[in-house]
């Protein structure tokens, strides 16, 4: 096969329908319209509203405060304080076994 001009077959015609006019409608009771009277219409502002101002950040708790602030009362604050540094130091000191690989 050859792909020179001349040996091309002529393309089909194209027929297409013929476009149908849609009549407009003649009552203007069956369309939605937008208000336009002076009362739905937005108001002029005469003065601009003031800026905005950044929000103060809340305080919840400073760190000079912290010391101070106690939760609960207790009695005996060392023996508390000791049993966690206990606990600490004992997990530091055991060693993990592996398991054997069965």
């Amino acid at each position: 096969m050859s792909t020179s001009v001349e040996f091309r077959s002529p393309l089909p015609e194209i027929h297409l329908r013929p476009i149908i006019d849609i009549p407009t409608r003649q009552s203007d009771e069956d369309e939605c319209r937008t208000p336009t009277s002076s009362e739905y219409k937005i108001p002029l502002i005469e003065t601009c509203p003031p800026a905005p101002r950044k929000r103060r950040k809340l305080m919840l708790c400073k760190r000079k405060l912290w010391s101070e602030m106690q939760f609960f009362e207790t009695d005996g604050q060392d023996k508390i304080d000791s049993f966690f540094r206990c606990s600490y130091n004992l997990s530091q000191n055991i060693k993990k076994r592996s398991c054997p690989n069965t």
